[in-house]
């Protein structure tokens, strides 16, 4: 199944979690270098993550921004069909 955009942000914020390294971030995602840079720059941009050198940390925002991701998820998925 392919991921969307959002599915990437959600696990770049997840791993970011603590400061990791773009190459970590890259690994960790299964992405190639230019998605992972798009990505990064996307979320840095909008206050989700914070950069530091070549270094990535999920800021408070962006914490909160994953938690509201996990709440919809599990709401989507926890939604019996009739």
């Amino acid at each position: 199944m392919r991921r969307n955009r959002y599915d990437i942000y959600f696990e770049i914020l997840d791993v970011c979690r603590e400061e990791q390294c773009v190459t970590y971030v890259i690994q960790k995602c299964r992405l190639s270098y230019a998605e992972a840079t798009r990505c990064l720059t996307h979320l840095n941009d909008r206050g989700f993550l914070k950069r530091n050198g070549t270094s990535f940390k999920s800021t408070g925002e962006g914490l909160i921004l994953l938690e509201k991701f996990k709440k919809l998820f599990n709401k989507l998925n926890s939604v019996s069909g009739a």
